[in-house]
């Protein structure tokens, strides 16, 4: 069965709650140990005459970060420790569709394990956050979608999102991407953004497909599915100039 979908391990890095990508058993929606430290003090200037700390221009933009309007029947909504028991039921109620490309699915046995993602993320330190979002379709949470690994020095990251089965065909997932290919793009100062799809993924290829994305090439055996199975990861790219 086709999915619509990211099965690059967006879910798994970044949404998946205690997941498995590859032999990774827990998330890495943030991973200080890959970033860069953009807000540190100046020197003392001498006694009592330190140099007020430079705020970090990219932690602010996250810390005022309001829900995005997609239209009148779509709306993204930044990612609070509430939307716990909405994700669980979302994702317990239709394991053997998302499992198919989300090898996170079979770590989310409990409320808790989705509470402990959204920790994850909400508590990231604030220059290595990512901004996550619920997908609200007429007010109810249907997916997730949001950034993954920003390089805020080479203005680039990454967009993953999933979606509920009952969800599809209803163009909710491309609108959603593309909301927040403008807000990358002109908020976030972004000059590349990438998405990866499971070669086998075919709805969830048509997403960066329709949005003007490049196919770049593929990442073999990118990632490792439910079963012990290997999947190519396509590369799909889209730089500023080119939107």
């Amino acid at each position: 069965m086709d999915l619509i979908i990211v099965s690059d391990g967006y879910e798994d890095r970044c949404y998946c709650e205690n997941s498995s990508r590859g032999v990774k058993q827990t998330t890495k929606a943030a991973n200080p140990a890959k970033a860069k430290n953009y807000g540190r003090l100046k020197p003392s200037l001498g006694k009592n005459q330190d140099t007020p700390k430079k705020k970090n221009q990219n932690t602010i933009k996250i810390n005022r970060m309001q829900a995005l309007k997609v239209n009148d029947a779509i709306a993204l909504r930044p990612l609070e420790l509430a939307d716990a028991s909405d994700i669980f039921e979302a994702i317990d109620g239709q394991r053997g569709y998302l499992r198919t490309w989300l090898p996170f699915v079979d770590f989310t046995r409990k409320v808790e394990d989705s509470e402990q993602y959204i920790k994850s993320v909400i508590d990231a330190p604030q220059e290595h956050r990512d901004l996550v979002f619920t997908i609200r379709y007429d007010d109810r949470l249907v997916g997730l979608v949001g950034f993954k690994d920003t390089d805020w020095p080479n203005r680039k990251t990454e967009i993953g999102y999933w979606i509920s089965e009952r969800y599809q065909k209803k163009g909710i997932v491309t609108e959603s991407v593309r909301r927040l290919m403008s807000y990358a793009f002109d908020n976030m100062a972004m000059n590349r953004i990438q998405i990866r799809c499971a070669a086998g993924n075919i709805r969830s290829k048509r997403i960066p497909q329709r949005l003007g994305f490049t196919l770049e090439g593929v990442e073999r055996d990118g990632e490792l599915l439910v079963g012990g199975v290997f999947t190519d990861l396509e590369v799909y790219s889209i730089l500023k100039r080119e939107r």
